[in-house]
């Protein structure tokens, strides 16, 4: 927050230059000389005519030039820096953010529907390709795998996302409170873990592996087999970052 803080008051004094047309020491120099004669001043009295007389010089005149050159420069100055400054420096500002993420929308073909070759894409790709071999199957009863996914209440909107592929990739998704946030007090943190059956099939260690290109897994066989059971799947989000590190 500071230092966006001192970004503004450098871009708006930076600004308020320019609008007069003159660097900083150009706009102190006239201060200084105004506040330099004052006390060079106070001082000749001080040496001429002694103490007393400088404190009444003071009293009399210095203070009341001092207080009227601040209120002069404040009256004169203060509008210019607080629209040529203040506003424009603001409003600069946020047109450079305008711009920015226009050049994000805009990236690649100049549309911003456009699909764009990035690390999302292929975050997206990957991970709908991971679902669309782990649900693959002749459509029989005992090629269906059922997914649970679950997450903490931090880490919802990475359980919608992962949902939402998985159906867009025919797998059959818990519905309704397998997304509700985790009630266990083992969470994992920084981490994604596939609870699976023991002896898993093929398709399903390479569900663990393409899902690795999104997210950081780790695959726990911890399901027990059992005869003329469905395949099932529990993706367990953790907290804290989940996605891949690099």
């Amino acid at each position: 927050m500071l230092s966006h803080f001192l970004h503004l008051l450098a871009a708006s004094w930076h600004l308020f230059r320019e609008a007069l047309g003159t660097t900083t020491l150009g706009f102190i120099a006239p201060l200084i000389v105004s506040v330099g004669s004052i006390v060079i001043t106070l001082y000749w009295v001080l040496r001429e005519h002694g103490k007393e007389a400088m404190i009444k010089r003071w009293r009399e005149d210095a203070w009341i030039a001092l207080r009227v050159t601040a209120i002069v420069t404040t009256l004169v100055y203060g509008p210019i820096w607080f629209y040529d400054g203040l506003i424009k420096g603001v409003y600069e500002d946020h047109m450079g953010l305008v711009q920015e993420n226009q050049k994000l929308l805009h990236a690649g073909s100049g549309n911003p529907f456009s699909i764009v070759m990035n690390n999302q894409y292929a975050s997206m790709l990957n991970s709908f390709m991971a679902f669309s071999g782990l649900c693959a199957g002749d459509g029989q009863v005992r090629d269906r795998c059922d997914v649970r996914i679950t997450a903490p209440a931090e880490n919802q909107k990475v359980a919608q996302v992962m949902n939402s592929i998985a159906r867009a990739a025919r797998c059959f998704v818990e519905p309704g409170d397998s997304l509700r946030p985790e009630r266990e007090n083992d969470i994992p943190a920084d981490v994604v873990i596939l609870h699976m059956r023991r002896g898993e099939r093929n398709e399903d260690r390479v569900f663990a592996t393409m899902l690795s290109n999104t997210l950081n897994v780790r695959l726990e066989n911890d399901i027990g087999n059992q005869e003329n059971f469905r395949r099932f799947v529990w993706i367990q989000i953790g907290t804290g970052n989940v996605w891949r590190k690099g």
